[in-house]
């Protein structure tokens, strides 16, 4: 009995360490202009794409495997390059928070926010936590019923790069993805390349 259970000790070992990997973050590294960020992703999240819609402004999309109804868990990360966008005044903290923001709140009903200060990478940053329903729109077909979203929006501004790191899901899903996105979101370290 006694060599019965001494020879499961390294196999229950084992389980839980492929158990415990399996369910680990995954780190994330990519480039963006003259900047290198890092990213400590939760477990089931992956690239899902990427987009440059114009100089000095790119989006990564991380995204969960979809659920039977169409849902999926949502990481996203806007950056923005100053030196590059075509504006010469450097937008404020409040004005470039509310112009994020209002992005999202424009294609949601029902809408509610509450916004407080954090710091992520040594930046100040704004931290605004948002709930809204699904508003009709062109993205989502006529027979899928509207639901209740949540999210969290961390936007800053350090030198010449300003972020708005993103998470949302839908309810009731939400309860438990959107504080491990966050939680991912305030992984979040940027560096200049030299």
């Amino acid at each position: 009995m006694t060599s019965r259970v001494l020879r499961l000790v390294p196999l229950t070992a084992a389980l839980l360490a492929l158990a415990t990997r399996q369910g680990a973050s995954q780190a994330v590294t990519y480039s963006f202009n003259a900047h290198t960020f890092a990213l400590e992703l939760p477990p089931g999240y992956r690239l899902q794409g990427e987009a440059s819609p114009m100089p000095g402004f790119k989006t990564f999309a991380f995204a969960t495997d979809p659920r039977p109804d169409g849902t999926h868990g949502l990481i996203q990360l806007s950056l923005f390059d100053l030196t590059q966008i075509g504006s010469t005044e450097r937008p404020t903290l409040d004005h470039f928070t509310r112009s994020m923001v209002d992005g999202v709140r424009r294609r949601r009903s029902q809408w509610k926010e509450a916004e407080s200060s954090v710091e992520v990478a040594g930046v100040p940053a704004r931290r605004v936590e948002w709930s809204g329903s699904n508003a009709p729109s062109p993205e989502r077909p006529p027979s899928q019923t509207p639901s209740m979203m949540r999210g969290v929006m961390i936007v800053g501004i350090g030198g010449a790069l300003a972020f708005a790191l993103h998470t949302q899901d839908a309810e009731p899903f939400a309860a438990a993805t959107v504080p491990k996105g966050e939680q991912a979101l305030m992984t979040f370290a940027i560096a200049r390349e030299k």
